[in-house]
C-alpha cells in the first residue's frame, strides 16, 4: 500500500490471515473498532472469530452484504499502515494483546467452533501470525488446542481402538427412547453432582451448558465438564442441602469400612511423621486444583472467586477487616476478572498506558489474576494478598478522591496499614494519654492583685 487508506474488498475479507488486526465501522457508530481475528468461523468465507477491546469473543460477518454486521472493514498493514491516518475516532485495545493472551482467545473460539458443529480438521491453516507480526506454524504455535493426534514411542496414536464388530451395535430400543440432549435447570431447579472429581465436588451444584452432556432420563444426566463425564441430578432447590447430605452420607457409608480395614492393615508400618500428616487439617490457604479440557492447570476467574473464603486468624497482622474477598468479587462484577476490570479503571479515570501508577497496578493485578486461576490459592484468606489488595484499593481511592489527574493520597497510609519512624508512640499510650487529659481536673485561675 502507498500510504492511502481505503476499505477492504470481499476478495480480501475472505483471505484474512489469523493474527491480523482490523479496523471495522458500524453504520450506526462514531467510531472505528479495533479487531484481532482468531479463527475462521467455518460457516462463510467472510466470517471470523474476532477478539474485542472488551475481551469477547464471537463471530462477526465482515462482508456487508451478507449480514447488518460492519459496514466497512480495513486490514491493518494492507489497506492501512497508521491509526493517525483515520479521521474519525477510534476504540482501541486499552493495552497490546500478548501471545498467551492471544493463544487463550484462539482457545476460546476453537472451541466454541467444535460446539457449534463448524470446526473441520481439514481447515486448519498451516500458520498464523503471532503478536510480533512473524508468520509461525499454527501447530507449533498453538501445541494441543489443534493436536489432531499424539505420538507414543515411534508411532501415531489417536485413542483406543473398538475390536471389530463392537462398534456396530445400537442402543437398546427402551434406553434409546430415554436419551436426550442435556438441558439447563428449569426455575427453582439445579443440577447436583452425584460424584466427586477433579472438575466439582460430591453434592456441588454443576454449571451445566445446553448440549454439553445428555440425559439417561427426565431427571439424570451425564455432564461433559472441564474434560470429565459427572453424573448430575436435578433436584428442586429446597432440597438440595438435605439431598447434599444424603449423598454424603452414603459415601461415608461405603467408605468407612474400606478405611478403617486399611488402617488396622497398615497401623504397624506407619510412621509418626505420616500419622501427623493424616490427621492434619485441610489447607485453607489454598483451592481444589482445577484443569482446563487439554490437561493444563487452569480455574476459570468466576469459579475461583466462587471458592474463596475468609478465615480469621488470632494473629492476623492487618489492623481492619479483611477486604481481599470484596475486591475480588467488585472486580468480576465490573470487568469479568483482574485484567479486565484494570482497562475499564484506567479508561474511566483517563490514565494513560505510561503512567507510572499503570506500571505498578499492572503489576499487582497480574499477580492477584494469576493467584486465582493457575497458583489456585485462596486469596481471601492470605495476608500476603491482603496487602496487595489494600495498595490497589489506595490507588483506587486516591483517584476517586482527588480531581482528575491530581490523585489524593490522604487516605492511603491508613487503608494500607503503613506505619513509618514516627509511629514508634504506642497508639494504646497515646489514647491513654487523651483519657488522662480529659478527666484532669480543672483548677481555678487566682487572679494577680
Amino acid at each position: 500500500m502507498a500510504g492511502a487508506v481505503r476499505d477492504a474488498t470481499v476478495a480480501e475479507l475472505s483471505d484474512l490471515r489469523v493474527g491480523k488486526t482490523l479496523a471495522v465501522w458500524f453504520s450506526d457508530d462514531h467510531v472505528w473498532h479495533e479487531r484481532l481475528v482468531l479463527w475462521p468461523s467455518g460457516t462463510t468465507p467472510t466470517s471470523y472469530y474476532i477478539l474485542t477491546p472488551d475481551d469477547d469473543v464471537y463471530v462477526e460477518e465482515l462482508d456487508p452484504g451478507v449480514s447488518d454486521g460492519p459496514a466497512r472493514t480495513r486490514i491493518k498493514g494492507d489497506t492501512f499502515n497508521y491509526w493517525s491516518r483515520f479521521r474519525e475516532g477510534t476504540y482501541r485495545f486499552s493495552q497490546g494483546v500478548d501471545d498467551d493472551e492471544f493463544k487463550r482467545s484462539i482457545e476460546i473460539a476453537i472451541k466454541e467452533s467444535k460446539d457449534a458443529g463448524t470446526w473441520d480438521d481439514s481447515k486448519v491453516p498451516p500458520t498464523l501470525l503471532d503478536r510480533k507480526g512473524r508468520e509461525v506454524s499454527t501447530t507449533a504455535y498453538l501445541g494441543r488446542v489443534v493436536s489432531r493426534r499424539r505420538m507414543t514411542g515411534k508411532g501415531l496414536h489417536q485413542g483406543p481402538q473398538l475390536a471389530a464388530g463392537l462398534g456396530v451395535a445400537d442402543y437398546d430400543p427402551d434406553l434409546k427412547s430415554r436419551m436426550k440432549p442435556l438441558v439447563v435447570a428449569p426455575e427453582g431447579y439445579v443440577w447436583i453432582s452425584e460424584e466427586a472429581s477433579k472438575a466439582v465436588g460430591l453434592g456441588e451444584e454443576l454449571l451445566v451448558e445446553r448440549g454439553r452432556g445428555v440425559m439417561v432420563s427426565d431427571e439424570v444426566g451425564l455432564v461433559m465438564l472441564r474434560g470429565d463425564w459427572i453424573k448430575g441430578r436435578l433436584k428442586k432447590v429446597v432440597d438440595v442441602p438435605s439431598y447434599a447430605e444424603e449423598l454424603k452420607g452414603r459415601y461415608m457409608d461405603t467408605a468407612l469400612p474400606a478405611l478403617e480395614e486399611l488402617e488396622t492393615g497398615a497401623a504397624a508400618g506407619v510412621s509418626k511423621a505420616d500419622d501427623e500428616e493424616a490427621e492434619a487439617p485441610e489447607d485453607i490457604r489454598i483451592l481444589r486444583v482445577d484443569y482446563d479440557s487439554q490437561g493444563d492447570r487452569y480455574k476459570d476467574y468466576k469459579e475461583s472467586v466462587r471458592e474463596l473464603s475468609e478465615h480469621s486468624f488470632p494473629d492476623w497482622p492487618h489492623e481492619g477487616p479483611m477486604s481481599v474477598l470484596h475486591l475480588a468479587k467488585h472486580m468480576l462484577r465490573s470487568g469479568g476478572d483482574p485484567k479486565s476490570w484494570l482497562n475499564e479503571w484506567s479508561r474511566a479515570k483517563e490514565v494513560g498506558e505510561q503512567d507510572r501508577v499503570m506500571y505498578e497496578l499492572r503489576t499487582l493485578v497480574e499477580a492477584f489474576h494469576y493467584a486465582c486461576t493457575y497458583d489456585q490459592l485462596n486469596v481471601a484468606s492470605l495476608s500476603s494478598f491482603e496487602t496487595l489488595a489494600r495498595r490497589v484499593q489506595a490507588i483506587v481511592d486516591a483517584y476517586a478522591s482527588g480531581p482528575r489527574g491530581s490523585p489524593d493520597w490522604g487516605s492511603a497510609r491508613y487503608l494500607t496499614g503503613y506505619k513509618g519512624p514516627e509511629d514508634a508512640v504506642s497508639p494504646q499510650l497515646i489514647s491513654w494519654v487523651s483519657r488522662r487529659g480529659r478527666n484532669r481536673p480543672t483548677w481555678p485561675t487566682l487572679e494577680r492583685r
